[in-house]
């Protein structure tokens, strides 16, 4: 049975080195005793000042309200403009059904929402997510990666461009650096 702990454990191996994660205690006395939550605080090392928020919650479908209830009070306490890099990921207990995972996740009001759908580890619920970075691409799948898709427009487009130079932009596209970062290592 996968619970809350599961989930920040794969976050923490994926993130390490490339975020700085707090765990953070202050929700807690706010938290109904039906959910089970972790709230993380997540900031890219050094390179910006704000904090995403994740909100880890393992519930039963009859307390969902009270999850979404929780999510408000947790934005509403967020200052600008961290209270919009706020993230729920959950496990509802007692779901069968994958359109009440999609039901839940296509609102976008309070949160970017991600829910464990049937048969879905918790590493495919994360890699719907900007947690998993596209570096990991199958050929298969290549055209549902966006960066893929601009190296490849842009090889076809100026045929002066190297392989090397081409692997270069893929690596950089796909690291943690900031936009002005990455276009300064191409100039070079």
């Amino acid at each position: 049975m996968n619970t809350t702990r599961d989930i920040l454990n794969n976050i923490t191996e994926k993130l390490c080195g490339k975020y700085i994660i707090e765990v953070s205690k202050e929700f807690t006395k706010y938290v109904d005793p039906s959910l089970e939550t972790i709230v993380v605080y997540l900031k890219r090392n050094k390179t910006t000042i704000f904090w995403k928020t994740i909100v880890i919650i393992k519930t039963k479908i009859v307390n969902i309200k009270k999850m979404y209830e929780f999510i408000a009070l947790i934005k509403e306490s967020l200052p600008d403009p961290s209270n919009a890099d706020l993230y729920l990921f959950s496990i509802i207990e007692d779901n069968k059904s994958l359109g009440q995972c999609l039901k839940i996740e296509s609102s976008e009001l309070l949160c970017r929402k991600f829910v464990l759908r049937p048969q879905e580890t918790i590493i495919e619920m994360l890699s719907r997510s900007f947690l998993i970075p596209l570096d990991n691409y199958e050929q298969e799948s290549i055209n549902l990666n966006p960066i893929e898709n601009a190296i490849k427009s842009t090889k076809s487009k100026h045929s002066w461009l190297k392989a090397n130079e081409l692997k270069k932009w893929r690596t950089l596209f796909n690291s943690n650096l900031n936009n002005l970062d990455i276009v300064d290592k191409i100039i070079e």
